[in-house]
């Protein structure tokens, strides 16, 4: 059926072709989203939606949040465990900076909760 129908977009798009003066390629083919995806739902929508849905731009911006802010809240988490064992990185110059520590794996942590609330919502 998806090979019929995907048929049936291809010579509809050689039939408007000629009547239509300038469209956006993603404007062109009016297959439906469900159809692209595979997705069992029918979802309404055209163009834009397919190629976010192919790529998976809506999921992909989340899990880079969550990933940046979890790196920020490992990487300061392991500064003040380091400092707290008296421990340093080696041939690191300057003084330890709490404050800055522990703004910073604040921030981190609310990237990741933003991040996870993207994905999940």
């Amino acid at each position: 059926a998806a090979a019929m129908n995907l048929a049936t977009a291809m010579a509809e798009l050689a039939a408007s072709a000629a009547t239509t003066a300038r469209r956006e390629p993603w404007e062109a083919i009016r297959v439906p989203v469900y159809e692209v995806v595979g997705s069992s739902a029918p979802q309404q929508g055209y163009g834009k939606q397919v190629m976010a849905d192919i790529l998976g731009l809506d999921a992909l911006l989340g899990q880079m949040m969550t990933a940046l802010g979890l790196a920020m809240v490992a990487g300061n988490g392991f500064a003040m465990w380091k400092h707290a064992r008296g421990e340093g990185p080696e041939g690191a110059r300057g003084a330890y900076r709490p404050g800055r520590v522990r703004f910073l794996l604040g921030v981190g942590l609310v990237i990741s909760i933003w991040g996870l609330a993207g994905i999940l919502t």
